[in-house]
């Protein structure tokens, strides 16, 4: 099943809800009724519905800037939408999406990771 977020039924950053809750918000209470509870701890405590990301920043989908002192270890590192990470993750998407299978890219992920991490691990 494919699900898309039509951006044009969501509310604008001006429009409010008739009680009041904006688009994040809105967002935020529907996820709930689908993720076991727990799950994405920071995002529960939050309550942010990020739109984009971009170097250390996130944006939500109402248009307010965030300084992201939570990101995981590929953000921690490259920052949210690097260049060079999005460019190969596209190429990757273009060819296959499945990830059971060997791959020449998984192969070559696999070796480097190998002769990084140490002994027989």
């Amino acid at each position: 099943m494919e699900v898309r977020l039509n951006p044009e039924s969501l509310e604008t950053v001006s429009q409010r809800s008739p009680r009041g809750i904006d688009l994040s918000e809105r967002i935020f209470e529907e996820e709930q009724q689908y993720l076991a509870p727990g799950v994405q701890s920071i995002g529960l405590h939050s309550r942010l519905v990020i739109d984009r990301g971009k170097g250390v920043f996130l944006t939500d989908v109402n248009g307010k800037t965030y300084l992201d002192f939570f990101s995981g270890v590929t953000v921690g590192s490259l920052g949210h939408c690097h260049p060079r990470y999005t460019a190969a993750m596209k190429e990757q998407l273009d060819r296959v999406t499945f990830g059971s299978f060997c791959t020449p890219h998984r192969l070559a992920f696999l070796k480097r990771l190998a002769g990084l991490a140490p002994g027989n691990l």
